[in-house]
């Protein structure tokens, strides 16, 4: 048997595997309002990420300050948020 796919519930992103309900939990954990989280095919790291919030640039610099991982950070820019690379 060969496993191509991360198990139910993450997502593989480059080199970098993620529990989306973790992901999601992080975005809505901060103070500037809700947020959803896409997970978007890409032709050459597998899946990437995209997310809109209320406070896009607010949400963006609180991950940063948190240390989040800049897949996640990254996603909630104009590109990422509209599924562009």
């Amino acid at each position: 048997m060969v496993l191509t796919g991360p198990p139910p519930g993450m997502v593989s992103v480059g080199g970098y595997r993620f529990v989306l309900a973790e992901l999601q939990a992080i975005l809505n954990g901060t103070e500037h309002g809700p947020a959803s989280i896409t997970v978007l095919p890409d032709a050459l790291t597998g899946y990437r990420l995209s997310a809109r919030a209320a406070d896009q640039e607010g949400i963006e610099s609180t991950l940063a300050i948190l240390g989040a991982n800049p897949l996640l950070a990254n996603a909630l820019n104009e590109r990422g948020a509209r599924g562009e690379l």
